[in-house]
C-alpha cells in the first residue's frame, strides 16, 4: 500500500489565460479537481511541491490537496499536460476517489535488461508503452517492470505473460503484443551473405 502525498493548493478565482501564465511565472500549476456528482474545483499547486511528489511517490501516488480553509481532498492525477516546446508541466486535472472504490488509470511499463539485448545486437521493439487498469488507488503501481533480459531474436511479451500486481486487473487482450525482439539489420545482412 502507497502512502498519500500531500499537498497545499489554493482555489482559483480566475481561469483565463491571462490569469493561468501568471500563475506559472509565480512558480504554480493551474488545476482542476472534478469527480462524479460534483462540480469541477479550479485550484492551483505549487510546481515544485507537485514535480518532488510526483518524483517521490509515482506517477499514479494518491494525493491528498488541503485547501487554505483546511479542507481535504482525495485525488490521483488523471492527466498531466505537459507543454510541447518548453517540456514543461503546464495544467493538472485531479480525479477525486475513494480508498474503498476501484478507479482506472494508465500504468506505464518500465522495461529492464536491455542492456543484455543491446550486448548481443538484438533491437527491442515496444508495441505498447502504457495499459489501462483496475485497482484500489493506494494498489495501482507506478509503473510495470518488464523483464527482457534473457529474451533472443524472434520472442515476444504478450499481455497475458505480464504478472500484474495483486488486486489489480486489466480488460486487455491477453493476446495484445507489448514486446518483441528481432536481431539487428547488421546481423541480418550477415545471415543472408
Amino acid at each position: 500500500m502507497q502512502e498519500t502525498a500531500i499537498l497545499n493548493m489554493v482555489p482559483r478565482t480566475s481561469t483565463s489565460k491571462g490569469a493561468n501564465k501568471l500563475l506559472r511565472k509565480n512558480g504554480y500549476l493551474p488545476g482542476n479537481i472534478f469527480g462524479k456528482g460534483m462540480e469541477s474545483i479550479s485550484i492551483a499547486v505549487k510546481k515544485d511541491e507537485f514535480r518532488k511528489s510526483l518524483k517521490e511517490y509515482g506517477r499514479n501516488a494518491v494525493f491528498k490537496l488541503v485547501d487554505p480553509n483546511s479542507e481535504e481532498y482525495t485525488v490521483m492525477a488523471k492527466e498531466i499536460n505537459v507543454a510541447p516546446l518548453i517540456n514543461e508541466i503546464s495544467h493538472l486535472n485531479f480525479q477525486l476517489v475513494s480508498l474503498s472504490e476501484a478507479v482506472k488509470q494508465e500504468v506505464s511499463f518500465k522495461i529492464i535488461g536491455s542492456e543484455f539485448l543491446e550486448s548481443k545486437r538484438l533491437l527491442l521493439n515496444s508495441h505498447v508503452d502504457s495499459i489501462p487498469v483496475y485497482g484500489l488507488p493506494h494498489d495501482i503501481p507506478h509503473e510495470i517492470d518488464i523483464d527482457v533480459s534473457t529474451m533472443e531474436s524472434g520472442d515476444s511479451i504478450l499481455f497475458k505473460d505480464i504478472k500484474l500486481p495483486e488486486g489489480i486487473t486489466s480488460e486487455i487482450d491477453p493476446e495484445l503484443k507489448i514486446i518483441s525482439v528481432k536481431g539487428s539489420k547488421r546481423q541480418e545482412v550477415a545471415a543472408s551473405e
